[in-house]
């Protein structure tokens, strides 16, 4: 009887970590506007941020990323905080808690693999988050609600943070 449950028991974990491993393989397609939503303690959306970055960190899921996103990033990071003196970048996450994000140079590689005259019209930087997301067939977690409208159009699978936290949540019970 014990040799039932323990197969049982065993069996449900391998279960688990299976629906585990489908949801981690995900390397979801991120918006800047995510990360930075993850480092200004001012925003609306930072909680949510928060959790979805544990979320990635905890189940070592690497996130991808056009590298001009992290000039977005900065940029963005450093208006605030000229704007507000005073106002701190929050230290929630760096070296004891990276964040694992591939940059993907814009380059002629680039170019020859993510360029398309055939997806819906956005503006050029969401362009680049959508063809990466369409190409690759990853999801794509922003909350720019044009570029949420486009990839719906071109049947990329897009979430919000909190679409998205819903998502993985519901995926592993």
């Amino acid at each position: 009887m014990d040799n039932m449950d323990i197969s049982k028991s065993e069996k449900q974990r391998n279960i688990s970590e299976i629906q585990r491993a489908q949801i981690t393989s995900v390397s979801p397609v991120i918006d800047a506007c995510i990360v930075i939503d993850m480092f200004d303690p001012k925003s609306p959306r930072f909680e949510e941020a928060k959790l979805l970055g544990d979320w990635l960190i905890d189940n070592h899921v690497k996130s991808l990323m056009p590298w001009t996103g992290m000039f977005e990033i900065n940029r963005t990071l450093t208006r605030i905080k000229n704007e507000n003196p005073g106002h701190q970048v929050s230290k929630y996450f760096g070296e004891d808690r990276p964040l694992i994000i591939e940059r993907l140079p814009i380059d002629a590689n680039f170019f020859a693999k993510y360029f398309r005259s055939d997806l819906p019209y956005t503006k050029a930087a969401d362009m680049l988050y959508l063809s990466i997301a369409y190409v690759d067939k990853r999801i794509l977690i922003t909350e720019d609600k044009g570029l949420q409208k486009a990839a719906k159009e071109a049947g990329v699978t897009v979430y919000s943070i909190s679409g998205f936290l819903d998502y993985v949540n519901n995926q592993e019970k």
